[in-house]
């Protein structure tokens, strides 16, 4: 089949959005389906391994005239757009009605079906009165979205149950995980040397724990928990019992976030500030660690790509659970959880299991198998082309 992905950011620019597209369309190649990926943005595009088509025009009339230019030309069996509110207009507080009414002309003109992957449906979250006002606003331009395409996923089953009562009865909308923004494609090739000689590098001495955290700053980490935990853990066992490695964010970045009292605290603790790293090394990173801390703000849920990655890796993880992770899924039987307002209950257990080594692989074994079984971007891609059958056949 046929496939044209549409998604604001795509590497080198740091996004998940972005990953995840880039996940999705590879599937979908290595299954033997064609992708084309299409963007507006300006920025230069890695080489991603699928063609991509760069219009460097905002998300307005002028794009969406070049997409159905080149749409006429692909024949396209299914268009899928990666959507977040800020993704298509980040000055114009997520909100563009020339990007609803250029979706439905894209329908009109390339007559194929439209499904759209709902990452946010209202972000940034605020409860001040401009906020709540964007917030409408946001909610309002999901439902014309919804009545547009002839799919709609969400990839939080929490806000699946949300989005039917506001969602028109004859659109339907289904859960869709994320898959692991950093898979173990490296495992073959890298073995115990090369972890061994990881370690060496980052000056880790053999026999101490490593915990890792892997994520920018997103407002919806707690990373006042995980320097909770690693202060905890060597206030428990002793100095320098356990180290802890952060991908994706830099010192520079928690200066500037505000954060750097709480980092500051962790000045004589062993902390390897690694910033964004290539997949490979990211990936190596998970398979040296112990034990993987993501605490979240909103609790751990399908839309978590670093916590598949965990999965993926068969890492155990250390998480919390909220609102978000309300659904069909039991996380306790994936990960060790604790609620997201306990702050000292997250130490005190990822404490407790770091030193029980047969738990930590057990629990780490027992995620992996069910993400490979359900959450993995095989499944991600099944069910997608099962939808797109039943749009067929309608």
């Amino acid at each position: 089949m046929k496939f044209i992905i549409l998604s604001a950011p795509l590497p080198p620019q740091v996004s998940g959005l972005g990953d995840y597209t880039v996940k999705l369309a590879l599937e979908l190649k290595d299954q033997n389906h064609q992708v084309v990926l299409w963007t507006a943005e300006s920025h230069p595009i890695s080489r991603i391994g699928v063609p991509c088509i760069c219009v460097k025009q905002p998300w307005g009339w002028t794009a969406f005239k070049a997409f159905v230019q080149h749409g006429k030309a692909q024949k396209p069996d299914c268009l899928i757009l990666q959507y977040t509110p800020q993704s298509i207009a980040p000055k114009q507080f997520g909100l563009n009605p020339f990007f609803v009414l250029g979706l439905l002309f894209l329908k009109w003109k390339l007559k194929c079906p439209i499904f759209i992957v709902f990452h946010e449906l209202n972000y940034p979250v605020s409860f001040s009165l401009k906020g709540i006002f964007i917030g409408g606003c946001h909610v309002f331009q999901y439902i014309l979205l919804s009545w547009i395409a002839d799919q709609n996923f969400c990839t939080t089953e929490y806000f699946v149950k949300k989005i039917k009562k506001i969602t028109p009865r004859f659109r339907s909308v289904s859960c869709l995980p994320v898959g692991a923004n950093v898979e173990p494609k490296h495992l073959e090739q890298t073995g115990l040397k090369e972890q061994k000689a990881f370690q060496s590098r980052l000056r880790i001495p053999s026999g101490q724990k490593i915990l890792l955290h892997f994520g920018g700053m997103h407002p919806t980490h707690r990373y006042d928990y995980i320097f909770h935990t690693l202060r905890w853990v060597n206030h428990i066992y002793g100095k320098d019992f356990a180290c802890l490695i952060c991908i994706g964010a830099s010192f520079d970045d928690f200066e500037k976030s505000g954060f750097d009292s709480e980092a500051n605290l962790l000045r004589g603790h062993s902390v390897h500030w690694l910033g964004f790293l290539e997949e490979h090394e990211v990936s190596l990173c998970f398979q040296i660690s112990d034990l993987v801390l993501a605490p979240f703000l909103d609790g751990v849920s399908t839309r978590r790509g670093s916590a598949m990655a965990a999965f993926a890796h068969g890492k155990p993880m250390m998480t919390t659970q909220a609102w978000s992770s309300q659904g069909s899924i039991y996380w306790e039987d994936l990960c060790f959880i604790v609620e997201a307002q306990d702050k000292e209950g997250f130490a005190q257990r990822a404490a407790s299991i770091l030193i029980d080594p047969v738990a930590l692989t057990q629990k780490g074994q027992k995620a992996k198998e069910f993400y490979e079984q359900k959450l993995s971007w095989p499944q991600v891609v099944k069910k997608i082309l099962s939808k797109i059958g039943n749009s067929l056949r309608r």
